[in-house]
């Protein structure tokens, strides 16, 4: 089981850097991505459901694997939906 504490400073700093990286050049246009804090992204993919966006970040993550220098790093990744579901839009009688 990995141990999920935060690396020392030059590793986690240029493993976000490389990051960073991977991830501006595997966005789309219109995808947003913001750096949270030291160690976490936080991305906005319009237009994705769920399982487009897990599929959207294992490309991501498989592209920051091959990518990587360091292989003590590890990514992890939460998806939750921004808006409700589309039921939330339906009309009621008034």
């Amino acid at each position: 089981m990995p141990d999920y504490t935060l690396p020392p400073k030059g590793m986690l700093k240029n493993g976000a850097e490389e990051l960073r990286q991977v991830l501006l050049s595997s966005l789309r246009k219109g995808d947003v991505v913001t750096e949270w804090n030291e160690a976490q992204f936080l991305l906005s993919l319009p237009g994705l459901n769920v399982q487009q966006a897990h599929k959207a970040l294992d490309r991501i993550q498989n592209r920051f694997m091959s990518a990587r220098k360091n292989i003590n790093l590890v990514l992890q990744r939460k998806i939750e939906e921004v808006l409700p579901s589309s039921n939330f839009f339906e009309t009621r009688p008034g």
